[in-house]
């Protein structure tokens, strides 16, 4: 049997923005999203397996930065303004 103890701390941010455009029964909108990632682990040693089985880990971090654009297009139904549409 080996043991260990493993600890770590996971920090998270994200954020984004979007618009409505468009003229007349076309619409449009672009949206920007932010995602961050940083994971902080600390290092551990293994006891109980032997040489053969316990591992030791060094402590590490590892940070990530994702970027979404996308955008949709569409159609008013209806009408053009917001009270007036299906």
């Amino acid at each position: 049997t080996t043991n260990g103890d493993w600890n770590g701390t996971l920090y998270s941010a994200s954020g984004g923005v979007s618009w409505d455009g468009g003229k007349g029964i076309f619409v449009f909108r672009p949206v920007l999203a932010i995602d961050y990632y940083k994971l902080k682990e600390d290092g551990y040693s293994e006891t109980g397996g032997g040489k053969a089985i316990d591992l030791v880990v060094q402590s590490r971090s590892s940070d990530e930065l994702a970027v979404t654009a996308s955008t949709a297009l569409g159609l008013n139904f209806g009408g053009t303004s917001p009270d007036q549409g299906w």
